[in-house]
């Protein structure tokens, strides 16, 4: 009877081990598998634009005496509420003024998104409209207010030029004003005033 030389029982038994170790192993595909699903598991979807929508409730100060008090922006997500916002109107009579809380989504900055502002109210007789209003962040996916916006009376959006133009009256006394973007501020650009009693006069 022959005998195995320890050297090759060794070897025998070390190449039986490392097989064994292989078989516990998982395969390249599997790993991907999981790692894909920890990814979703662990990266929740950031909300888009087209996933909100809004309203908008006008408070006044009594129902006896219905001045326009405070106005709240209610974004929903997915038809969720999601967020409240808080605006103060012009404090005007609800009964005879009107534009208190209305929603309209333009591109204020002309970035291709819709972005959202509120009406604040009319600043006189004339009209004269004012807005709060927010820019739809594609970075953060939220949107963030711009305080200079209710600055201007009138907003008239010119997306050619990329300006938002301003108007303001009182009595006969008539101001234009243009604004631009600048670094995600709003700067008067140019501004004028005419006498309207110059015009009519001739």
């Amino acid at each position: 009877m022959k005998t195995i030389p320890l050297i090759l029982l060794g070897a025998a038994l070390t190449l039986a081990a490392c097989s064994s170790k292989d078989n516990q192993r998982s395969t390249p595909a599997t790993n991907v598998e999981n790692e894909t699903e920890l990814a979703s598991d662990d990266e929740p979807q950031l909300p888009e634009r087209g996933d909100f929508t809004f309203a908008t409730d006008l408070h006044v100060s009594s129902v006896d005496d219905p001045i326009a008090d405070s106005i709240v922006v209610h974004i929903k997500l997915n038809g969720k509420e999601h967020l409240t916002l808080g605006c103060t109107p012009i404090p005007l009579d609800t009964t005879y003024w009107t534009g208190f809380g209305d929603i309209i989504e333009d591109d204020i900055n002309f970035d291709g998104i819709a972005d959202l502002r509120v009406c604040l109210g009319p600043s006189n007789y004339f009209g004269n409209f004012v807005y709060d209003a927010w820019l739809w962040n594609p970075k953060t996916h939220k949107f963030d207010f711009i305080e200079e916006f209710n600055e201007i009376t009138d907003p008239e959006l010119d997306p050619e030029n990329m300006r938002i133009k301003g108007s303001w009256r009182l009595d006969n006394e008539y101001e234009e004003s243009v604004y631009k973007w600048e670094k995600g501020k709003l700067v008067k650009e140019s501004s004028k005033t005419i006498d309207l009693n110059e015009i009519y006069e001739e």
